[in-house]
């Protein structure tokens, strides 16, 4: 991701939060976290400094499992890729207080849960509803595990991810 990208995310955000009376910082650093546990999915990491917030602010934008910030997030993500082709495209995850890492660890394990049961059973595990960036991180994670495949399956709210075992894949 070049300079100029990760400038306009952040002053994109910084702007957006600024309207809806949250002045604050925004900074850039994939978390350790990220690096390691997630193998760098997110793209571009933006975390939302709590030093300038008030708690109430705070709250607002983490409860309710982070709803807040995944919309931000989504609006951050088309509106900085409209009009782009899909190669020049990038992925932002906002971050604050460790909302987005506390998420994805619980996704970690609901895919891990998934991977163990379809090969102990081996045959299919539907996971839960996700959005599709939590499908798209469970696919990440999940598609270089030797014989399992990933696919989604049904409509809107209700798609799923499907964590299917493969016998005889090659690893």
């Amino acid at each position: 991701m070049n300079a100029e990208s990760i400038q306009r995310a952040q002053t994109w955000l910084t702007d957006l939060l600024s309207l809806m009376g949250y002045p604050t910082t925004i900074s850039v650093e994939q978390p350790a976290f990220a690096q390691e546990r997630l193998n760098h999915f997110g793209g571009c990491w933006l975390t939302v400094e709590p030093d300038k917030l008030k708690t109430a602010q705070i709250n607002a934008l983490t409860t309710a499992d982070g709803e807040a910030l995944d919309a931000i997030q989504y609006l951050l993500n088309v509106t900085l890729n409209l009009g782009q082709s899909a190669e020049t495209q990038e992925a932002y995850t906002v971050e604050l207080n460790q909302c987005r890492e506390h998420h994805y660890s619980r996704l970690i394990d609901l895919a891990e849960e998934a991977a163990a049961t379809a090969r102990q059973t081996q045959s299919e595990f539907e996971m839960p509803p996700l959005t599709a960036a939590e499908r798209r991180l469970v696919h990440t994670l999940l598609v270089s595990e030797p014989n399992l495949e990933t696919f989604s399956q049904g409509e809107g709210a209700q798609r799923r991810l499907i964590v299917r075992y493969v016998s005889g894949q090659d690893s």
